[in-house]
Parts: C-alpha cells; sequence; structure tokens
C-alpha cells in the first residue's frame, strides 16, 4: 500500500501541471489545428494516468475526477 499512496501523490502532481499546461497552451495558442496538436498529448496523458493506480479506492475516483 506504500507504493500506492506514492504512486497516487505522482498521479495527481502529474495530472494537475498537466492541467495547468492546457489552460495555458488554450490561451497561447489559436484555435484549430495547432491548439489541437498542442493539446492531444495531454489529453491521452490524463486519460492514462489513472491506469498507474491498482487500487479500486484510488483509481477509480481518480479515474472519474481527471
Amino acid at each position: 500500500m506504500e507504493g500506492e499512496i506514492n504512486n497516487f501523490i505522482m498521479v495527481w502532481t502529474i495530472a494537475a501541471s498537466t492541467m495547468s499546461y492546457c489552460h495555458t497552451i488554450g490561451k497561447l495558442t489559436s484555435q484549430g489545428t495547432s491548439r489541437l496538436i498542442a493539446l492531444l498529448p495531454a489529453i491521452i496523458l490524463l486519460f492514462l494516468l489513472p491506469l498507474r493506480l491498482t487500487s479500486i479506492h484510488l483509481g477509480g475516483p481518480s479515474s472519474f475526477v481527471i
């Protein structure tokens, strides 16, 4: 369980920084394909982050919120 808490902290730290990146890129780039290309890796990362959590008690709510 100790490793799971470390994974949980890592997942939420990366998620917060990725959401901050998305917010900043959304302000700086114009609408269209350039914004989509800039945000697509971050969106994929946000979909894959909860898979690092193996506990249903941490992974389920994290998946729902992220």
